[in-house]
């Protein structure tokens, strides 16, 4: 006689098969990768974001990404272009000129806990509890480092045309970007002597 199945009492479901990850690629990666400052089109992301959004094994903050690529924005020849010593010579006077800028700010300012020092290529201000800036040189890269309270960390390269620090993302200066930070933070203007 043919077996009768287990009562349901005792059977157990039956397990799915794992659920494939599935990531939609819509051209080659090396299109998008220019010289210059680069990052995935909006319209390259609609297929990712489906995928990610479809599978329930990845978390959610994955299910739409705000950027997934974003290139080195120095030109191919910036090791060329800046020599080791050409480097630490305009990161020194960056970091001279940014001390001298922000010292008048603990009288100006007014601010409770302002402290400024420059040590060993790095340059810390502290602006009690409005927060702490450090800029620090990053000589292997031939950087600028900097970790701001409002704009977070940021990466800026020398550029050798514009005699400017240059964020390493999307190019904004990074001398103009402190001002109006520390501006808005403390109520003073601050002007850089570089």
């Amino acid at each position: 006689p043919p077996s009768s199945p287990p009562p349901a009492a005792f059977s157990t479901p039956p397990t799915p098969p794992p659920r494939p990850l599935l990531l939609a690629v819509p051209a080659p990666l090396s299109a998008f990768l220019p010289t210059s400052h680069c990052s995935l089109p909006r319209a390259a992301l609609s297929p990712l974001s489906a995928a990610f959004s479809a599978s329930r094994h990845l978390p959610t903050s994955l299910a739409a990404p705000r950027q997934l690529l974003r290139c080195f924005s120095a030109p191919d020849d910036y090791d060329a272009r800046l020599s080791v010593n050409a480097y630490h010579r305009c990161a020194d006077l960056c970091l001279d000129a940014l001390e001298e800028a922000f010292e008048p700010l603990e009288e100006e300012a007014a601010i409770e806990g302002f402290d400024c020092e420059l040590s060993d290529g790095v340059l810390t201000l502290r602006l009690g509890n409005l927060g702490t800036y450090v800029i620090n040189k990053q000589a292997p890269n031939k950087q600028l480092w900097l970790s701001s309270p409002i704009a977070g960390p940021k990466r800026y390269y020398y550029d050798t045309e514009s005699g400017q620090w240059k964020n390493t993302r999307d190019n904004h200066e990074l001398l103009p970007l402190l001002s109006a930070e520390i501006e808005e933070l403390t109520g003073t203007p601050v002007e850089f002597n570089y």
